[in-house]
This record gives C-alpha cells, structure tokens and sequence, in this order.
C-alpha cells in the first residue's frame, strides 16, 4: 500500500527524481524479518522523493504517527535512532514519547540516498547489536532489490514511451495521409544540385503527381520541374531557401504523365531540439482550377474593359440605379447633353427630357424594363442649352438574384442626323407623290381629250387618208395609251411607300388564281400553281399589284408556242419564298439588277409593250413588306422571278408590321 507524507525540512529528500518502483510484495519477507528479530510492531520503506513515499509496508498505516527520522538529521553512522518525534519537546504530539524509531539508508546504484527501512517499537530502549546487524543486512537487501526494481521500472517506462511515440507517430502519418493537400518533407541540405533529397510524401502527392512513394523518396523535388516552370519563380525560391525563409509560391509543375498543374506550396525549415535547421516541410495543392478560373476571369475582365472602351468610343452609355438615378455617364454622354458628368451624375433622365413623348410613352418604357425586359426605341432628348437631339436607344435591365432589376445600363447612339434626313426625305416623297399626282391629274385630262379627238378623226376622216396617213392615226391612239399607262404607272409606284390600306390576311393562292383568270392570257400560254400558296398579312391592292405585275411580264416575254408559267411556294426559314418562272426569252447577266430600276426596259417599247415602271413597282412593294426579290435567267431558256415575304408572327413581319 502506498502512504504520501512530505516535510520540506527531510534529509532524505533527493535532488533526483526518483521512479516510484512496483513489485512490493517482494519485500514483504524482509519487512517482516525486520518487525519480528526487532521485535518491532511496525516496519516499512521510505522513499527518498518530494513528496515522500511509504513504498511498502507490513501493518496498517493508521494511527501509526510520521516518522521521527527527521530528527535524526544531524545523526552520522549507518544507523538512525531516536526516541522523541522532535528535538522540541514541546513540539512532540501527544504520545510520541511512547515510541522508539530506527531506521537504516537505503543507497541507490549511484550511491545516492534512495529511500529508508524504518521499524517502530512501542519501548524505549536502543537496538541490539544483533539489531542492528540485521537491519544493516536488511537495508543492503532491499536497496538492491530496490535498485532492480527501479531499473525494471525504468525500463518499462522507457518501452511505454517508445510504444506511446510509435502510435503517436502512426496515427501522425494516418492524418497526413488523410488530407487533400500534398505534405512534403525533405532534407535541409545540400542546397545546390542535384537538391535536397525527398524524405516522405503523403498519399495527396500519389494521387495528384502519378508517382509512387517508392518513386520519389530520395529523388529532388526538382523532378517535378517541367519546360513551363518559371525558372524566375524557382530562383525566388532558392533565394528564400538558402535565408532559411519560410516562403509561399506558385509554379507550374508537371506529373508524371507529363500533364501540367498548378502547385500552390508553402515551404518551411523545421529546427531540432538546439535550433539545428534539419528539414523543410512543405504544404501544396493543386490550384489549376482556379489558376484557370483566374485566367478565363482575367480574359473576360479584358474583354468587358474592351467592350467597356469600344462602347464609350462609339455610344452614349449610362447607367442608373433601379430608382433611375444616374451612376454612371461617359464622356460622349455628356457631350451630347453639354452637363458635365459631376451634374448628371445622381440625377435621373429628366434633367434630359425633352417634353416631346407623351406620358404613356415613358410609363411603357418604365414598365418594360422593371420587368426585367430590355427596351429599345428612339427618344427625342433636350440637351443642356434648350437644343434638342435624337437618339436610338436600348435599355438593358441587370437582375440580382430575386429576378429584379439592381441597375439599367442605356446605350444610345446619336440619330439627329438621319431623323432630319429621314424628315427631309419624307417631306421630299410627300412632295414628290403630291407633284406625281397633280401633274398626272394635270396630264390625265387633256390626254383623254387627245385620245378621244384621235378616235374621233379615225372614225370620221379615215377615209379620206392614205394607209399611211391611217397608220399615223393608230400610232397617235397607241402613243395616248401608253401614255396613261404611264402616268397610272407613276401613280402606282408613288403610292408604294406609303401605306393606305390596312394590312390583313390575304390568301396568295385564291389571289393568284383570281389575277391569272384576270389576265386572260393567250391559249399559247399556260399558267400553273404548283403548290398552295400561303396567306401572307399585307395590303390587298398591294399584293394584287404584286402577282399582276410579276404574271404579266411573264406573259409579255413568252415567246413561244407552248409558253408555260410556273407559280410555286416553300417555307423558308421564317419566310415564304416566292417563285414566278417562264421559259420565255430570258435576261442576260448584266440586266439582272437594272431591270428593277424605274423607268427600265430591255427591249423597244414598240416592240414590246411596257413603261419600264411595273418590276420597279414591283421591288418596292416586296421591300416595303420586310421581303427580298431577285431573279435568275438564262438568255433564251427563261426566266424565274424570286421574292420572299414574312410569315404571320416571325421577328421579321413584327417589325415590318408594327
């Protein structure tokens, strides 16, 4: 059993730390040698530690009073005596005096004081020499014992520590081999070639450089160096190395495959216990995601600059918050609105409004873009001295993660220009129609009296004429006629551009039918619809002028006996693609584009009846309808009119159609 007692002033106490040994009960035969040839009641082993020890014993401790031996300090000799617990008698508790204490020094293998075999007797009297001899040998016995107990205490401490070291070790390497990142450890020298060799390597570096263990350890980390390393970053490196620095660094390294990665490493030197730099510990990871990540980033930050720098060379570029206060404005923006950007900015768009669109106009355009829609339109804007201009603008709404607008970005570019042209141009066609149609109105009334005074000499005085003279008389009548066919012409193709009639569904196929029964060609001639036409939206007269014009100029141009024309419609991505075609006398090459312009002809108009207005007419309305028209031929074969017009509800008869 054990028994702790302490007195700061014991001689026995060492300066040494001694283990406390186990294995008591082999003292037990001496301890009770002790008791009986001392004819003791009580007999046990003091250990010499801070706090003192009763390392074994033979009776129960209790009631037995501390040891006197500090008593005996001053005491030379082998063996300690005494009768009083103190040398101050008044110090001595009740009943100390009833007692008389021995004891022998246990010596350790060193010759230091290990401990104490002490006896207590309950009479006063010294020990015999027969005692005293016995005791000595008893002490020799146990601080031999003592000693190899202590020994084999020590030992299994020491095994305890190593196993302990081991496991700790063990699960060390269980958790480095657990990680994600790279643990590297290597020798801290030699610094120069080849380079420090590698000492170990986690599982993270197998699985992220396709080298093994058994590959790598005592190779250099320089293995892992590849043609796209940055020798400039490995010098920084080395620099860092040979200053005993801890250092961070990115390079470009490379596996075992060949493949690059992205080494992001943080390298340290580790010191032993006297400060010794031994190795150096370095934690990486594979960054090459991110390093990629960085660079598309770094692109498209590029990009946006360049976009950002074309915008602002090109365009009137703003941008508000969801309130419409003005947070950003370039340069051309202030320019145009003569404000210098610190008196727009903070303001919204009215500082800028001209008065020119009416209210609904604005709440539709507000409407549009808060529902996360963009918005284009032109806007008549007032810039700082009263002036006003126009611009062609689109509102770009940016959404935050609720789906609702966080900023407007405006771009605009400056049409003041082309909307004063395009009213110049517009006054200059009304004008135009107007003149067209007064002159014609003008012409139209003495020509029928000319025309009516030339059938009237025909019928009256032709017989009084020559044949040439009546020749004469029917040129006259055909010149009149093709002079009002002129003038009806001219009329047709000033109303073109400018809408009359609402546009509405209008079924090709039952108009093409209607047109052609209409015309009444020749027997020589044959018409044939070989597909269904579709429905198209657009102005009734306008689309009859457009399949009359077309079939009748194929009709003039069939020069043979079996004429045949072929009407045809395919869908074509969006668009209804027209077909018309002959096998008539063709069109060479270099007339393909010229025969849409007013007032052209290929052929004489003696020879062939025509005022050069009808594929003009023709053009125009097709363009004016958001199509295309061209044709293909070949002189003597034939010809094949194209033209295209927008299905109901494509992009392209939207905007034609608004």
């Amino acid at each position: 059993m054990l028994h702790p007692h302490t007195d700061p002033s014991s001689s026995l106490t060492s300066t040494t730390e001694v283990s406390v040994p186990s294995g008591t009960e082999e003292c037990a035969d001496f301890l009770k040698l002790a008791r009986e040839t001392c004819s003791a009641h009580f007999a046990g082993i003091l250990l010499a530690q801070s706090p003192l020890h009763w390392w074994a014993s033979d009776a129960d401790l209790d009631g037995i009073p501390d040891p006197v031996f500090w008593a005996l300090k001053g005491s030379e000799g082998p063996i300690f005596e005494t009768h009083d617990r103190r040398t101050d008698a008044a110090a001595a508790p009740s009943g100390a005096d009833d007692h008389s204490f021995a004891g022998v020094l246990l010596k350790a293998a060193d010759g230091s004081i290990a401990g104490l075999l002490c006896i207590a007797r309950g009479k006063r009297e010294a020990l015999s020499m027969a005692e005293r001899e016995i005791l000595l040998r008893l002490g020799r016995l146990i601080s031999s014992h003592l000693t190899m107990a202590l020994a084999a205490q020590q030992q299994s401490e020491a095994a305890a520590a190593q196993q302990h070291t081991t496991d700790r070790l063990k699960l060390l390497e269980t958790c480095l081999d657990r990680l994600n990142d790279i643990v590297m450890i290597t020798e801290a020298e030699p610094q120069k070639l080849p380079g420090h060799r590698i000492l170990y390597v986690n599982s993270a570096f197998e699985k992220m450089t396709g080298y093994s263990r058994e590959e790598i350890v005592g190779e250099s980390p320089r293995k892992l160096k590849g043609p796209g390393t940055d020798p400039v970053e490995s010098a920084r490196i080395r620099e860092s190395l040979k200053r005993w620095e801890t250092i961070h660094a990115e390079v470009l390294n490379y596996k075992k495959n060949g493949e690059a990665f992205w080494n992001e490493m943080s390298i340290s030197p580790v010191a032993d216990a006297t400060g010794w730099f031994t190795n150096w510990i370095s934690i990486e990871r594979d960054v090459t995601e991110r390093r990629k990540a960085q660079d598309l980033m770094a692109a498209n930050m590029k990009s946006l600059a360049e976009l950002k720098a074309a915008l602002d060379e090109s365009s009137i570029v703003a941008i508000t918050d969801p309130q419409g206060k003005i947070t950003y404005a370039n340069d051309k923006f202030c320019a145009i609105s003569k404000y210098s950007r610190e008196e727009l900015i903070g303001q919204d768009h009215r500082i800028i409004n001209s008065g020119f669109h009416p209210t609904e106009f604005i709440a539709e355009l507000w409407e549009t873009i808060r529902s996360g829609r963009v918005w284009k339109g032109q806007i008549k804007n007032r810039a700082k001295d009263r002036s006003f201009y126009w611009v062609d603008t689109t509102i770009v709404p940016f959404l935050g993660p609720d789906e609702k607008p966080v900023q407007y970005i405006a771009i605009r570019s400056d049409i003041s220009l082309q909307m004063a042209l395009a009213n110049e141009l517009e006054q200059t066609n009304r004008e135009l129609s107007d003149f067209a149609y007064v002159v014609s109105h003008d012409l139209k009334a003495p020509l029928r009296g000319i025309g009516t005074l030339a059938e009237w000499l025909v019928e009256d005085y032709a017989h009084l004429v020559d044949d040439d003279g009546r020749e004469q008389f029917a040129l006259l009548t055909t010149r009149v006629k093709r002079l009002d066919s002129l003038i009806n012409g001219i009329l047709s193709y000033s109303r073109a551009g400018r809408s009359r009639e609402q546009r509405v569904s209008v079924d090709m196929d039952s108009l093409c039918r209607n047109v052609a029964d209409m015309l009444a060609p020749p027997a020589s001639v044959r018409i044939e619809i070989e597909t269904v036409l579709p429905t198209v939206l657009m102005e009734p007269t306008k689309a009859q002028q457009l399949i009359q014009n077309l079939l009748s100029n194929a009709i003039k141009f069939s020069d043979k006996e079996d004429s045949l024309i072929r009407v045809r419609c395919d869908e074509d991505d969006g668009e209804w693609h027209f077909q018309v075609a002959d096998n008539g006398t063709g069109i060479e090459e270099k007339y393909f584009v010229k025969i849409f312009e007013l007032f052209e002809t290929l052929a004489p108009r003696d020879e062939v009846e025509g005022t050069g207005v009808g594929l003009a007419l023709v053009k125009k309305i097709v363009e004016t309808a958001g199509g295309r028209i061209w044709v293909e031929s070949q002189r003597g074969t034939g010809s094949t009119f194209h033209f295209t017009l927008p299905q109901i509800g494509s992009p392209i008869e939207s905007a034609t159609n608004p």
